[in-house]
This record gives C-alpha cells, sequence and structure tokens, in this order.
C-alpha cells in the first residue's frame, strides 16, 4: 500500500512528497485534513481531551474493540478509554488493524460516513472481504443484507 502525505502543513508538503518518492514511494497523496491527527503535534489536544474520555460514563465493550493504536482488542472499558486517548496523537496501524480483523474471521466490513476509502484500503489488505458503505439512509437497506439483519 502506499504512502499518503496530511495537507496538514501545506509549505512542506512538497518537500515530504519529494522525499517519500526518493525512498521508493509508487505514489504520494495529498490528503485534505482539518488538523494533523494522529500524530505528535496532536500532543497537546490529547492532555486536554485525556480526562474528559476517561471521566465518561462507560460500560464494557459488548464486543471487543480492536484499537487503532496497536492492533489489540480491548475488552474492557478502561483499556478502551485510554487506546481512545492514546489514537489522538498516536499513528494508525491500518494494515495491522485490518489483519488482526481478518485474523479473527471478520469478513465484512461497513464504511460509515460519505465515500468509500477505508473501503478500498480495506479491499487491499483483505482481498476476500465484503465491504458496504453506509453514507446516508439510503443505504441501510444494503448494509442490512450485507451483515445479514
Amino acid at each position: 500500500m502506499g504512502k499518503a502525505l496530511a495537507d496538514a502543513f501545506p509549505v512542506c508538503r512538497d518537500t515530504f512528497a519529494e522525499a517519500d518518492e526518493a525512498l521508493g514511494a509508487r505514489r504520494v497523496v495529498a490528503l485534505p485534513v482539518s488538523a494533523p491527527f494522529h500524530c505528535a503535534l496532536m500532543k497537546p489536544a490529547e492532555e486536554r481531551l485525556a480526562p474528559e474520555l476517561r471521566a465518561l460514563s462507560a460500560r464494557n465493550p459488548r464486543v471487543p474493540v480492536i484499537a487503532d493504536v496497536d492492533a489489540e482488542p480491548k475488552r474492557d472499558r478502561d483499556a478502551a478509554i485510554e487506546a481512545l486517548v492514546q489514537q489522538v496523537s498516536a499513528p494508525v496501524r491500518w494494515e495491522a488493524v485490518v489483519g488482526r480483523l481478518a485474523s479473527e474471521g471478520v469478513t465484512t466490513y461497513v464504511e460509515v460516513g460519505p465515500g468509500t476509502v477505508l473501503s478500498g484500503l480495506v479491499r487491499k489488505i483483505h482481498r476476500e472481504a465484503t465491504c458496504v458503505s453506509f453514507g446516508s439512509p439510503d443505504d441501510l437497506a444494503a448494509v442490512e443484507s450485507a451483515i445479514n439483519v
């Protein structure tokens, strides 16, 4: 899978793209984002958000949550919340997460929100996956059908 370059710092974008291409990246894609999520620049936001997340009234998950920060299942409330805290400034381990889900027997993925970018990324990692998008109420029947509801 190619590298993605966040468009958080337009001044540096071209320099980073040239460096990535020099290192062998086949393609560099600028992603328009509203903030530099999932990197050390978000550490101050993480520190401000952490007490709020830790104070949430939450229960243990009914099914394990595979966290983006370490691709490990979170089976209790505290572990899930700590993963959320870390997720603010830690890189997303997308390939490891999809690999973990596939190794646990997941075959159907539902992308929530507009677009199908994540579905495309899932298919590159887990070729046998079935992906369905839920971007509007009109998509509900397709999602229900895909997950056998």
